[in-house]
């Protein structure tokens, strides 16, 4: 049995909103400025509730959270880990470098 792919309309669309909400942090470290890569908090989470025909868990030619976090890494995005203190050995995976868009903020629209 064949594993299920993204359409390449999905992909396209994933990267372009990738790129769209987030904004590239420079000269800081990359884990001071991230984005989940999971969870509740992540691009992906953002991409399923704005447009969710591109993501998996509404339709099969959807992409996927693991397809979607290949991509940008592949594209540049960081992956930075975290280790949580308080719990221990729970790690927690974040898009390093980057950060989510103010909508407020009339500059990131030029």
């Amino acid at each position: 049995m064949v594993r299920p792919q993204a359409s390449e309309e999905s992909k396209v669309l994933a990267h372009t909103f990738a790129k769209t909400i987030t904004t590239e942090v420079r000269g800081v470290a990359p884990a001071s400025a991230s984005v989940g890569r999971s969870g509740q908090n992540s691009i992906f989470d953002a991409l399923s509730v704005c447009f969710p025909h591109a993501s998996r868990e509404h339709t099969r030619s959807g992409v996927s959270l693991v397809e979607m976090n290949k991509a940008l890494e592949k594209d540049g995005f960081l992956r930075v880990r975290f280790r949580n203190a308080r719990k221990r050995g729970q790690r927690t995976e974040q898009q390093g470098g980057r950060k989510w868009r103010d909508p407020e903020n009339q500059s990131f629209y030029r």
